[in-house]
């Protein structure tokens, strides 16, 4: 019996101890709350002045969980400050990590203007701030105004063409450009070059809309021209070999198809001549130096060259000599044998009568 009084006298002591702790409290385990905490690299951001109605570039905080337990939060904005899109920041943060808080100002009036982002999360310090300011100003905003067109353009099938617009306006300018009608993806700059021409581009019009805050202005419209592929020069007519006498000249003509324009070169012996660019060449007077000169002539244009067989020049020597008229000489003779019969028939001529040309003593 003695033995069972001891138990329930050990067993009332421990239920009153519990009671008695219960009472007072004990340490409780840490949750999360207590191991999260928070900083930033900035507790506030100032922005400079900023024009009522637009928004100014993205500024940062970086926010760091100094804890042991992951961070959830929520942020808000209060004032003419909202989220920039540039942050890192989801809706947690690991222990230990860090992310960014991007915000811009977007004054909806003109002086000073103040506003707050606040965060609520599970940090023992929660709720945190960060202070805001900026400046709105009101300036005048000229709208675009297109000061040089684009220019329409003629290419070959397979080159590209190049359009271009100057404009004046308060910046930001923004442009966009259409190709008959329709906006090119990614054709957003002040030029555009198209991709490499097809036929069926030709005719096509192209127009750029220039816009800001103020309004916007479209370009007139540049007309693309694609011509065909240039055909490479064919020669249809080679140039003749020519003999000449020394001191003439001789004539060489070539014969070609291709897209224009066609250019020629000719040649002498491989030498270019100066001057001999037409389809036809014709040298100076000959000498007998020239006697097996080798001619040919280079047909070209933007696709490409052809060149002539060579033509040979032959030079011969010169085949006039004085030629005797032997008339004169049979008549003179004929002449003096009369005169010689007239003389031996004492002055009279054969029909018996004076020589009238004979001079009398």
């Amino acid at each position: 019996m003695e033995t069972i009084g001891k138990i329930k006298e050990k067993i009332l002591r421990a239920a009153i101890l519990v009671m008695v702790l219960f009472v007072a409290g004990a340490p409780a385990p840490a949750n999360a709350a207590t191991a999260t905490t928070v900083s930033f690299s900035t507790t506030s951001l100032t922005f400079a002045s900023q024009a009522v109605g637009t928004s100014s570039g993205a500024q940062f905080t970086t926010l760091t969980n100094t804890g042991s337990a992951t961070l959830t939060f929520s942020a808000a904005f209060s004032g003419d400050f909202a989220f920039a899109g540039l942050g890192t920041c989801g809706s947690s943060v690991a222990a230990g990590a860090s992310c960014t808080i991007s915000v811009k100002f977007t004054p909806t009036a003109a002086g000073t203007r103040t506003g707050t982002l606040t965060l609520t999360d599970n940090a023992s310090n929660s709720p945190q701030t960060i202070s805001l300011t900026g400046t709105g100003s009101i300036t005048s905003v000229a709208a675009p105004s297109i000061t040089t067109q684009p220019t329409s353009r003629t290419v070959t099938a397979g080159q590209t063409a190049t359009f271009t617009v100057a404009a004046t306006g308060t910046s930001p300018l923004t442009y966009q450009w259409k190709k008959s009608g329709s906006a090119i993806s990614g054709a957003t700059s002040s030029s555009y070059t198209t991709p490499a021409t097809t036929s069926s581009d030709n005719g096509a019009q192209f127009t750029v809309v220039v816009s800001n805050s103020a309004g916007s202005v479209t370009s007139s419209a540049a007309t693309l021209t694609v011509n065909a592929a240039a055909v490479a020069p064919s020669i249809t007519t080679q140039p003749a070999s020519h003999t000449v006498t020394v001191g003439q000249t001789a004539t060489f003509t070539v014969v070609a198809t291709g897209t224009s324009p066609l250019t020629y070169q000719w040649k002498k012996n491989g030498t270019s001549i100066s001057g001999a660019t037409s389809s036809s060449y014709t040298t100076p007077a000959t000498t007998s130096s020239d006697n097996g000169a080798q001619f040919t002539v280079v047909v070209s244009n933007s696709a490409g060259s052809a060149t002539s067989s060579a033509a040979t020049l032959t030079v011969t020597a010169s085949s006039t000599t004085p030629q005797l008229d032997l008339r004169k000489f049979r008549s003179r003779g004929c002449q003096l044998h009369n005169q010689r019969k007239i003389h031996a028939h004492g002055g009279r001529n054969s029909h018996g009568n004076a020589d009238p040309h004979r001079q009398r003593p």
